[in-house]
């Protein structure tokens, strides 16, 4: 089997540095702020990078966003681990939700999601499949109503954290959780 040319290596290296910059950028400016100048500077590449490695601005744009689905998929998966250890389901999903909102990086994905299918109606299943994802998750501990209702409370703890500054207290978390794992 041949091997991998060290050519070969360090443009797959490249074309990653030029995602995830892209990435960043959706997460800081927002994706119609994004253009193949900024990605450059970003990831410290030269611009003709940017365009030899895609074959369009929206192309990067798209695997930018898969790039950060895919980061949204490893917190569902974490979800679930913490799920699946927790005694108190309730005090479990306030506490993944408490870390959640406190990380900077993940409440930013998250919001990048949402703003990024206002600005591009076609990216909306993306957005809906985090959701759906996590409901499915919590639907093995509760009824469908009460994860749906769930999802809707943390996508609305989000938007808090983000105009306030700092996520709801935990115990306003696991209290609320608790009352809508009731329906």
């Amino acid at each position: 089997m041949n091997e991998p040319t060290k050519f070969a290596i360090k443009t797959a290296e490249r074309k990653n540095v030029i995602v995830e910059a892209a990435a960043e950028l959706i997460i800081t400016d927002g994706i119609s702020a994004l253009t193949h100048r900024k990605v450059a500077a970003v990831a410290h590449v030269p611009l003709g990078s940017t365009t030899q490695h895609f074959a369009s601005l929206d192309d990067l744009k798209n695997q930018a966003l898969s790039y950060l689905g895919a980061q949204m998929d490893e917190y569902l998966r974490q979800g679930t681990e913490l799920l699946a250890q927790s005694e108190d389901v309730a005090a479990g999903l306030a506490d993944f939700l408490y870390e959640y909102l406190s990380d900077p990086t993940s409440l930013s994905t998250g919001a990048a999601f949402y703003v990024a299918c206002t600005e591009r109606p076609e990216l909306r299943p993306l957005t809906v499949r985090v959701f759906d994802g996590m409901t499915e998750i919590m639907e093995n501990y509760m009824s469908k109503e009460a994860a749906r209702a769930i999802g809707i409370l943390t996508d609305g703890a989000m938007f808090y954290t983000i105009t306030h500054e700092a996520p709801p207290d935990k115990q306003s978390l696991q209290t609320t959780i608790t009352k809508l794992m009731e329906l």
